[in-house]
């Protein structure tokens, strides 16, 4: 192989550059990308909140490779993991209570019923601090807010595998009630 003279290769650099200066040209004349036309990160993460001890349940679907964070067992735990962990570029589908403003449970001493109260407040004020990260971080169009209502009723362990078995997924054998409902939240991306 023979090396390149410095005449030759400013000539071929100087061809790199009007090749590009086209395309640019080309680019421009075609005028801006419609979000149609974007091209989709192929990464999900699906998100689902909880101010409980048991933390939110984090799900990261990279193609055929599933993947969940470790228990994060407060916001701040999240909010740290979105910003220096999570993968990025990703399209984000995070179930938001905020967006369903009902206390499902309105048994009991009134007591308990201001307990239930307090957590759901809890819950919805973690949804949407994790909502406005993710917009951050990520970009508006790429993330999503699913209400509980939206989001439907729990999987058990069977469904979640009977779902990921039909996306050639594999899960843990056993995963938590917060896992299970993250990797429901990220599939609903997965096309």
């Amino acid at each position: 192989m023979s090396r390149l003279t410095s005449a030759q290769y400013q000539a071929l650099r100087d061809r790199k550059n009007a090749k590009a200066i086209q395309d640019n040209r080309k680019a421009l004349r075609r005028g801006p990308v419609s979000p149609k036309q974007s091209v989709q990160p192929s990464v999900v993460i699906g998100i689902d909140p909880s101010a409980r001890t048991s933390g939110t349940g984090v799900c990261v679907i990279n193609g055929r490779y599933v993947s969940f964070a470790p228990n994060m067992p407060n916001l701040d735990a999240v909010l740290q993991w979105l910003e220096h962990e999570a993968p990025n570029p990703a399209r984000v589908v995070i179930e938001n209570s905020n967006l369903q403003n009902t206390s499902f449970i309105m048994q009991g001493s009134k007591a308990a019923v201001a307990k239930i109260a307090r957590n759901v407040g809890r819950n919805q004020e973690a949804s949407q601090a994790i909502v406005d990260a993710a917009r951050r971080i990520f970009g508006e169009q790429s993330v999503t807010e699913i209400s509980p209502k939206q989001k439907g009723s729990k999987w058990c362990q069977k469904t979640a595998d009977g779902v990921a078995q039909s996306l050639g997924h594999t899960l843990p054998k056993r995963m938590s009630q917060d896992k299970r409902d993250a990797y429901m939240l990220a599939v609903r991306k997965v096309k």
